[in-house]
């Protein structure tokens, strides 16, 4: 049995946790280790079946003599072993032609993946719910901790924290207007809805010359689409021509790499066989 007197649960200070890790698998290793470890002589190490056990523990430790339950003593580094030829962060988006600014938030921490704890994967074909935008601005800006509880369907949501602190700031008005006190987290985030995220987040105000697309006349992003085009967040997304948008399309996280690595002006970073950048 291990020592769990003084369990303190991990709290954001709005750049960092309380103990100084910077990531949330920061915080979940430590915590491992401190209160997960298997005491030195426990009768549970070496007792697992080495057939019935998995081959890497809870933090992604390969297993030689298991031990029973999810931490293995003496674990060696390593994991999963990546495809052949990946590279970069994640083992997932290798030639995806968003992989260099999926690298490029990666290195700010605006995104740690998407199979906690490992995360050794980035899900790019995934879309992108409101949650999961709420926790890329939150983390792309360092907004602060709200100072109340402001929709009334995302108690139970793994980003209630970070939907308050983009409310508090005034990047999201809600999901149901005119009341605006549900936020839908699970709902997918459209390519209109995300042009009105980054202009309230990043303060776009100049839509350029207008009309930068063909296919948004009417929609009620309109302007925040032309606002994001003349600060040159986005390209359109029917490529070479760009003359449309998609507005009504869902994100992919590969694309949102894209808008956010332009939006916070990051440079791609070059993995693989050297692509940077690229789609709408």
């Amino acid at each position: 049995e291990t020592n769990q007197a003084g369990l303190v649960t991990p709290t954001w200070n709005g750049s960092a946790f309380a103990d100084g890790n910077s990531t949330v698998r920061d915080v979940f290793v430590d915590l491992v280790e401190t209160y997960g470890k298997i005491p030195a002589g426990s009768p549970a190490i070496g007792a697992a079946d080495p057939d019935a056990a998995p081959p890497e523990d809870i933090l992604g430790n390969l297993r030689s003599d298991p031990d029973l339950g999810a931490y293995e003593e003496g674990g060696v580094p390593g994991g999963p072993t990546p495809p052949p030829g990946s590279s970069g962060s994640f083992v997932d988006d290798d030639d995806n032609v968003h992989e260099g600014f999926i690298e490029a938030i990666a290195a700010e921490g605006i995104t740690l993946g998407c199979n906690p704890p490992l995360n050794d994967r980035y899900c790019p074909d995934d879309h992108v719910t409101r949650g999961q935008m709420a926790a890329f601005l939150v983390r792309a800006l360092g907004l602060p901790a709200a100072s109340k509880n402001w929709f009334v369907d995302d108690d139970t949501s793994i980003f209630h924290d970070d939907i308050n602190r983009l409310a508090e700031a005034g990047i999201t008005l809600g999901c149901n207007p005119p009341a605006n006190d549900d936020f839908c987290p699970s709902d997918e985030v459209t390519r209109g809805q995300m042009a009105a995220f980054l202009v309230r987040a990043y303060g776009y105000v100049d839509p350029g010359p207008g009309n930068w697309f063909v296919d948004d006349n009417g929609s009620i992003f309109q302007g925040d689409i032309d606002r994001l085009a003349q600060a040159g967040v986005t390209k359109g997304c029917n490529p070479p021509a760009n003359d449309r948008y998609c507005p009504t399309d869902p994100v992919r996280r590969d694309q949102m790499a894209s808008f956010l690595g332009r939006a916070e002006g990051l440079t791609p970073i070059a993995v693989g066989a050297g692509l940077v950048e690229g789609g709408p």
